[in-house]
C-alpha cells in the first residue's frame, strides 16, 4: 500500500490527502519520522486541517517530542474545539511534559 500511495504522490504533489494517508500508513509500519515528513508536507498543502496537524502532534510524541506535538495538538485544537480525539491527545501530551 505504501508504494502505491509513494506513486500517487509523484504523479500529483497537489495532493494533500495522499500524503496524509501515506502518513498514516507509515504510522502503522512504526516508521514515525517518516509519517511525519508526509503529514508535514501535507500540512504545507493544507495548513487549516485539524486532523493533518493532530497526525503531526502524533508522529511527534511516537518520537518522544512532546512539547513539539503538544504544539500542534493546540493548533488543532483551536481549528476544531469540540475533536475529542484531539482534546484526549492534547491532554494525554500534556502529562508527559
Amino acid at each position: 500500500m505504501k508504494e502505491l500511495f509513494e506513486k500517487a504522490n509523484s504523479m500529483n504533489q497537489e495532493l494533500f490527502e495522499s500524503y496524509n494517508d501515506l502518513g498514516i500508513t507509515l504510522m502503522y509500519l512504526k516508521k514515525y519520522t517518516q509519517a511525519n515528513t508526509a503529514f508535514l508536507v501535507a500540512y504545507a498543502m493544507k495548513t487549516d486541517s485539524p486532523e493533518i496537524l493532530n497526525n503531526i502532534g502524533m508522529s511527534l510524541e511516537k518520537i518522544e517530542k512532546h512539547k513539539d506535538a503538544a504544539e500542534y495538538y493546540k493548533k488543532a485544537s483551536t481549528l476544531d474545539k469540540e475533536n475529542r480525539i484531539i482534546i484526549e491527545n492534547l491532554n494525554r501530551v500534556k502529562t508527559k511534559l
